[in-house]
């Protein structure tokens, strides 16, 4: 992994607050949710109805007139109309949902620039009391999202909390304050917790803590619990609210059938910021890719999307997997409420959302949390456990009770608030093993002599209890690839409780075997079947992955062996194997793309060299079928002859053929 460059320093004054919201906003405003009209659109009147008159509230704030309906809302674009009871033109949703416009209406629009001209309401009560102290100290407490960061109040301002036990002194710095650590001093509170509320801030800022540390260290520090942050690489914490209109009901009420223990599982995985680009290589938005990739994914028959880790970070070339902000959706692609919008599109298109969430280890940049309070917070003190040798990054100290609430209510939000069907656990050999990466002097054996670290075992099986318990039909998913035991076996009997494993050696073996002369394959057979010796052990899944692409390696159709025709032979060839073995499939965007470059950062990778061939045939989707079943969705496989074969692979190789005609046969 190449290193960061050094993030630029931020002065202490970050510029002046925003101007005031104008006189011609409207805001329509319920209890559940919040959506705003644009500055031109007509003033919704009062319905003549006398229960609509009713739940109708019209109150002046500063010269502007704001609409509140207590039942539902209805969303005005720019220049439409107010429907007058028109029930061809309105489709009349639940009491709790939005009202719906025709369908040629486009979808609602990103929220304002400035989004401080809209009131938040908190859904939540932000107050700390004893058992929240407790909880944190158990290292039980599941939502400190919560309780800490920036939480907004029912009365006007924001709550800041921040766990910090050995700072000095803790004052909160933002835009309403021109970033004077005088302004606003948080108070200690119980629990290591500094608390403190400011009557200007608002939705929208920008703001950090100014943390004195035990030797009088003065520390800038982004908030750990933050919602939202600053777009990269400048590093503030933005105050928000996790506000959304979900509409995907039908899917969560299946989900747990989707996601069973029986039901096939066909994973596309990516990376947000590299699938695809806008014009002059810009970032798409969650909500500019939503409808792209939601075509995407259904034309080749996925059912679940993976996102590589969307949570913010400070490096970019790390694709995610160095997190600095455990509860907020990265800046580069917008805000929270247009990751939901995202989330929401592929649940309404059947399709589930896998987000890669990384719980071992963080970076070290001084913004972070690194030292956040001048010591050893977050990390252990002692070099040999808390430093990773391989990425230069900090290992979380999992057997610290308060790091264990902060990493449990991370996975937790993500779950209740973003509506994430599976979480991937990546990294998971580096969190089990002491001597991981290490060479013998370097590590430190546990309390019983072995190599395994107790504490990061003890914080797997909380993690997976806590979601099976608390989420039915949530699954988890580790990448882990060593010989450990009962990696998907139940907690109560002594496993570390997940529900797949992802099967790297299967990955690597047919790989290697398949980039082979098939002159000489008839003396590697053991390459494939290698895996029968341990295929039942775990509820595997089987992966190609980011893994195989990155540093120059190259993507599948390089891979393989021969020249081009004979190239995507291998290729058909080798999803057909996976595709037809017993277990659930990961293939990643650019590992899948036949793409003959590996998979970058800067640059999009949804184009394939196919595309500029005669030979039509896509990678990623060729034996689009799920499990060991026939295609229940769109396949976009090519009508391509698989290669001559013989032995036991015929009968792969033809199952994937009668798969293909299947599908034109069926006009799919």
């Amino acid at each position: 992994m190449s290193k960061r460059p050094r993030q630029p320093s931020r002065e202490t004054k970050q510029g002046t607050a925003r101007a005031k919201p104008r006189a011609a906003a409207v805001l329509a405003s319920s209890a559940d949710s919040i959506l705003y009209l644009p500055d031109d659109a007509p003033v919704p009147k009062a319905s003549p109805e006398p229960a609509e008159a009713e739940a109708a509230v019209t109150v002046d704030v500063t010269g502007d007139e704001v609409a509140v309906q207590t039942e539902s809302i209805v969303y005005l674009g720019d220049d439409v109309p107010v429907p007058k009871d028109s029930p061809a033109e309105v489709l009349a949703a639940s009491a709790d949902a939005i009202l719906y416009l025709p369908d040629e209406v486009p979808e609602p629009p990103e929220p304002p620039a400035d989004p401080r001209r809209y009131l938040a309401r908190p859904t939540h009560d932000p107050s700390i009391r004893a058992d929240d102290l407790h909880y944190l100290a158990e290292g039980t407490h599941l939502r400190l999202h919560e309780k800490l960061g920036a939480q907004l109040l029912a009365e006007g301002g924001v709550q800041f909390a921040v766990w910090a036990p050995n700072a000095r002194h803790v004052s909160v710095i933002g835009e309403w304050n021109d970033w004077d650590p005088f302004r606003h001093p948080l108070e200690r509170g119980g629990g290591g917790l500094w608390i403190g509320r400011v009557a200007e801030a608002a939705v929208g800022m920008l703001y950090k803590y100014r943390v004195i540390g035990m030797r009088g260290e003065v520390l800038d520090k982004a908030d750990p619990c933050a919602l939202a942050t600053e777009l990269p690489p400048h590093t503030a914490s933005r105050i928000a609210d996790l506000e959304y209109a979900w509409r995907d009901d039908a899917w969560l009420r299946e989900r747990a059938a989707r996601q069973g223990r029986h039901a096939p599982i066909s994973v596309y995985e990516l990376h947000l910021g590299s699938w695809l680009r806008g014009p002059e290589g810009a970032w798409l938005g969650y909500r500019e890719i939503a409808a792209k990739l939601v075509a995407h994914v259904r034309a080749l028959g996925f059912t679940h999307v993976e996102f590589m880790p969307i949570t913010e970070h400070p490096f970019y070339g790390s694709w995610g997997y160095q997190t600095s902000g455990y509860f907020a959706p990265s800046a580069r692609y917008g805000g929270p409420q247009a990751l939901m919008y995202l989330i929401d599109e592929l649940h309404r298109a059947e399709i589930g959302v896998i987000l890669d969430w990384v719980p071992g280890h963080f970076p070290g940049d001084a913004h972070g949390l690194h030292r956040f309070d001048g010591t050893y917070l977050y990390e252990h003190r002692d070099p040999s456990r808390g430093v990773h040798p391989d990425w230069n990054t900090l290992i979380f100290n999992h057997g610290r009770h308060e790091v264990r609430a902060f990493l449990l209510s991370s996975a937790s939000m993500w779950i209740e608030r973003y509506h994430v069907d599976a979480i991937r656990v990546d990294a998971v050999a580096s969190m089990l093993y002491l001597d991981y990466s290490r060479q013998p002097g370097q590590w430190q054996p546990n309390a019983q002599g072995g190599r395994e670290d107790l504490e990061a075992v003890a914080f797997l099986r909380a993690l997976n209890h806590t979601i099976h318990a608390r989420h039915p039909g949530v699954i988890t998913i580790a990448e882990e690839s060593t010989a450990w035991p009962l990696v998907t076996g139940p907690v109560e009997r002594g496993g570390l409780g997940f529900d797949l494993k992802w099967d790297m050696g299967w990955m690597h073996d047919s790989l290697r075997y398949l980039g082979r002369d098939p002159v000489t394959r008839a003396q590697h057979h053991n390459e494939l079947t290698f895996r029968m010796w341990y295929a039942y052990n775990e509820r595997y899944m089987l992966p190609l992955s980011h893994d195989e692409v990155v540093h120059g390696k190259g993507s599948l159709i390089r891979k393989m062996y021969g020249d081009t025709p004979a190239k995507f032979a291998g290729l058909r060839l080798l999803l057909g194997y996976m595709f037809s073995s017993r277990a659930a499939s990961c293939c990643s965007w650019a590992a899948s793309s036949a793409r003959c470059a590996s998979g970058a950062t800067s640059a999009s990778s949804t184009g394939s060299c196919c595309d500029r061939r005669r030979t039509r045939a896509r990678c990623a989707g060729c034996v689009a079928w799920r499990s060991s079943t026939a295609p229940t969705r769109p396949c976009t496989s090519s009508t391509t002859i698989l290669p001559a074969s013989s032995g036991w692979w015929s009968t792969i190789a033809s199952a994937a053929w009668r798969c293909t005609c299947a599908c034109r046969a069926a006009g799919r």
